[in-house]
């Protein structure tokens, strides 16, 4: 597997979203405008609440992801109670198709999410992104990896239950309907989308799409490296394509937002196969003149890097 050049790593730069300086992408036409759309939703409204939507999710994506074939019969016991009825019928399908191969190569799966937030919700139904650490050991070896993940609970006498775990673009997220924080979501994914964007044919259009969209020190950083991106992309003729899987709300405040992104994608180096990647961001935002634009911008390193 070809790796990406250091710089780009080191720029956070480790994917793209669609190699063109506009156009289309995992969001449909790329915004240059966040409209405030929607009405309030009051299911997530307090701490204690989306605490414990957090959690929930938390804890079936731990328990659904991770198996030891020693005591698949029990995990799977303890698993089934955190599932809606229609979940639980597709959970019980793939433990029958697990284990004998589990039983023969002495499988073990771990599963750890090391950040989650709301995607949107309502009484009866949420969706939340989750970066997820998964480490799997066989009798061949062991594998680590990271990647993303979109849940989908119901509300069911009182409690949280998986509906859905789907690692792609989901078809029916639950969106969050508040205006300000449809907003932030919406620039935080257009902000992902931009960042990871990075061709050697048109790079400084896609820096420059990026930095239409930030500001502060970020923005600045950003800048101030661009001249050894553009040189490094260039005379490597690297080509990092992804696409924008979700973004879950972590922290709403009235001028100031942090949002979680979550993409998949490749790169490719020269005339060499692409290889797939996930990345997953922390887009810190705040509200300028009525726009929200990024000022700070982290990257969550995988496991398998």
């Amino acid at each position: 597997m070809k790796r990406v050049p250091a710089v780009l790593v080191a720029a956070g730069l480790s994917l793209s979203a669609a190699c063109q300086p506009s156009g289309e992408s995992a969001l449909g036409q790329r915004p240059t405008a966040y409209p405030a759309v929607g009405e309030s939703s009051i299911a997530t409204s307090g701490p204690a609440a989306r605490r414990a939507l957090i959690a929930a999710a938390e804890g079936a994506a731990e328990a659904v992801l991770g198996y030891d074939y020693r005591t698949l019969d029990q995990d799977a016991a303890q698993t089934r109670s955190l599932l809606t009825p229609a979940f639980r019928r597709s959970y019980n399908n793939f433990v029958g198709r697990l284990r004998v191969s589990a039983e023969k190569q002495h499988a073990r799966a771990s599963a750890t999410v090391v950040d989650a937030a709301i995607i949107g919700s309502t009484a009866t139904r949420a969706s939340v992104l989750v970066f997820v650490d998964q480490s799997l050991s066989t009798s061949a070896g062991r594998r680590d990896t990271g990647s993303s993940a979109v849940l989908t609970l119901d509300s069911r006498h009182g409690r949280w239950l998986l509906a859905s775990l789907e690692t792609g673009a989901p078809k029916q997220p639950v969106v969050d309907a508040r205006p300000p924080a449809r907003a932030a979501l919406a620039a935080a994914a257009a902000v992902a989308d931009a960042y990871a964007d990075l061709s050697w044919q048109h790079p400084t259009a896609d820096i420059e799409r990026v930095l239409s969209l930030s500001s502060g020190e970020f923005r600045a950083a950003y800048n101030a490296a661009a001249p050894e991106l553009i040189r490094r992309t260039t005379e490597s003729r690297t080509t990092q394509q992804g696409s924008v899987i979700a973004a879950g709300l972590d922290v709403l405040r009235a001028d100031r937002a942090q949002v979680l992104v979550g993409l998949t994608g490749s790169t490719q180096i020269g005339e060499g196969q692409p290889s797939s990647h996930a990345v997953r961001l922390v887009v810190t935002l705040e509200r300028r003149d009525g726009s929200w634009l990024a000022t700070a911008l982290r990257v969550v390193p995988t496991p398998d890097g």
